[in-house]
């Protein structure tokens, strides 16, 4: 079992902005980060209530008010967290942005929040080119609750032709930042996942 941390709004100043992610474990080991050590001890304790109730919820960290915390290091504005229990839905919604990455397709995320912030659904849709919308990342009012978009990016293609010994290194490096590596070789030999493993796309 698994807790979804977003940023959805910020004011004044953070050192992570809107549509940052952050996983907690039922364990409360954690993936990602959303402050450089500020919050997440805090979010960490907040989450064993969402794993309990299976429930959204939403915090507001004033990090102006809070004697000195992340003075000096961008974190002394005010954040707007959405905890989110990670139930079959939302995992398979969750797939489906990775396999869109993996795909080099966007996914626009919005996620509808009544008028305490609370989440009411989500909607998720791929395009094949880059979303035009001004409020990407940005909370809006919409009359009656707020709406939340996020516009996930593909993983930038590394396309790497030749696929000798050196490449091996290249190939591991470049998956392990991030990138969408494909390798590139006549020789299906050596352009293999058992010769070069790492790669996503092997032509």
């Amino acid at each position: 079992e698994s807790v979804l941390v977003t940023i959805i709004h910020v004011e004044d100043s953070a050192y992570l902005g809107e549509g940052t992610n952050m996983l907690i474990k039922e364990d409360d080991t954690v993936v990602g980060m959303i402050s450089p050590g500020c919050l997440e001890e805090d979010v960490i304790l907040q989450a064993r209530t969402v794993f309990k109730d299976k429930n959204s919820k939403t915090l507001v960290y004033d990090m102006a008010d809070s004697d000195g915390w992340g003075v000096g290091n961008g974190c002394n504005g005010t954040l707007h967290l959405i905890l989110q229990y990670i139930d079959e839905e939302l995992k398979r919604n969750l797939l489906s942005i990775l396999t869109n990455m993996n795909r080099g397709l966007y996914t626009i995320h919005r996620m509808f929040l009544n008028e305490r912030y609370e989440v009411e659904y989500s909607t998720f849709r791929s395009s094949a080119h880059q979303p035009k919308i001004a409020d990407n990342h940005k909370l809006q009012f919409d009359g009656s609750g707020y709406i939340f978009t996020n516009i996930i990016e593909p993983k930038t293609r590394l396309i790497i032709f030749g696929a000798g010994v050196d490449v091996k290194p290249l190939v591991s490096m470049a998956s392990a930042c991030g990138f969408h590596v494909i390798l590139v070789d006549s020789r299906p030999l050596l352009c293999n996942e058992r010769n070069i493993p790492g790669a996503h796309q092997y032509v």
